[in-house]
């Protein structure tokens, strides 16, 4: 059933270019991993809400991948421009740090903490009810946001793996994201520099506190809608 995230990286590219009209592909590139996970998170808890089936968020993936396509090869106005933004090695650096720290965890094979716990049998739940039906002791009525379990059922593997590298790429679109917000508003360097003197999104990453670093994607929606500084 799944595609794997691969899915994410075109919606992401056709947002990224509407979005940022001003930046390079390099740009482009780095927020589409934010930009696409986002999209397919909304619709993933678009369709746990109206109760579809992971059949039927399979069919609204596609469809968004197309409709991807078509945005990106079709402009409103088309006018070739060429844009070059000279970026210093450091920004690369840190950007490269960070990212590989953010996949660290994926070296240990299995998820850290026990956060993981609960969203596994979220998604396993999903996987053979599609809902939150639990048994015991973990009786009762879940109010927890469906999208992340949603999606990470769909993913088609074990669900607690699904969990652990959907959580993972989530982090790590973040910091791309991140850095090019800061990259965008002239700040260069210092702002994923920052990013890796806070440890904080990178506990949470290790704890497998992955739902609340994917909230953070949305910031970068926010933030890109500021200018340059």
């Amino acid at each position: 059933m799944s595609l794997g995230l691969e899915v994410a990286i075109l919606p992401g590219l056709a947002v990224a270019r509407r979005i940022d009209g001003e930046g390079d592909w390099k740009r482009h590139l780095m927020l589409s991993p934010a930009f696409g996970l986002l999209a397919c998170l909304g619709l993933a808890g678009f369709c746990f809400i109206m109760e579809w089936s992971l059949e039927t968020l399979t069919t609204l993936l596609i469809l968004a991948n197309i409709a991807a396509i078509i945005a990106i090869r079709v402009e409103i106005n088309p006018e070739p421009k060429q844009v070059n933004i000279e970026r210093s090695p450091w920004f690369w650096i840190f950007t490269t740090i960070g990212c590989f720290i953010a996949l660290t965890p994926l070296s240990y094979m299995r998820p850290m903490g026990v956060d993981w716990i609960g969203f596994a049998s979220l998604a396993d739940s999903i996987s053979r009810t599609g809902g939150f039906i639990l048994a015991e002791p973990s009786i009762g009525e879940w109010l927890y946001p469906p999208a992340f379990p949603m999606l990470a059922a769909w993913l088609g593997t074990t669900s607690y793996l699904g969990v652990f590298w959907l959580g993972v790429m989530c982090f790590v679109a973040l910091l791309l994201g991140i850095a090019a917000v800061g990259e965008k508003m002239g700040c260069g360097h210092w702002t994923i520099m920052a990013m890796l003197l806070a440890p904080a999104l990178f506990a949470k990453n290790l704890d497998s506190g992955f739902p609340t670093v994917a909230s953070q994607l949305g910031l970068i929606v926010i933030l890109m809608t500021f200018g340059e500084r």
